[in-house]
């Protein structure tokens, strides 16, 4: 592996890492494609309404695996969903209905980390690069 795969694997990794939900929030003073736009949207509203506290899009994931295994497939999530009841899951339910809505983008046999990562790659590197996230001290 030469110097340069391994930078780009790097800034691939780190990209990823940022996709929380304060970047995704910041991404919203950017002009964007629409329908990028939408899908981050998406994102913002699933990570806002799940119920349990999650910043990103990696821990969102750690939570899907409570209700699912992996790979995260439109039809894996789907089943987990029907699982669920409104009386106790109602935020859930939302969170992961808005998830689904996000396959409408792109074929149904990708799984959620595939979207995920084609997301991150259609933003511009100059939002990442310009991004500072908030410091733990405030």
């Amino acid at each position: 592996m030469t110097n340069g795969t391994k930078k780009n694997l790097k800034t691939k990794k780190q990209k990823m890492n940022n996709l929380t939900l304060d970047f995704l929030e910041y991404l919203d003073g950017y002009f964007l494609k629409d329908e990028l736009k939408s899908q981050i949207n998406i994102l913002v509203h699933v990570l806002n309404d799940w119920p349990t506290n999650v910043e990103s899009l990696e821990e969102l994931e750690k939570e899907l695996v409570t209700l699912t295994k992996r790979p995260f497939t439109k039809k894996r999530i789907e089943s987990s969903l029907s699982k669920l009841t409104y009386y106790n899951d109602a935020w859930k339910i939302e969170s992961l209905t808005q998830l689904i809505s996000l396959f409408a983008y792109y074929r149904n046999d990708l799984t959620l980390n595939e979207i995920f990562n084609q997301i991150n790659e259609e933003i511009p590197s100059v939002c990442f690069e310009n991004y500072h996230p908030p410091s733990a001290n405030m």
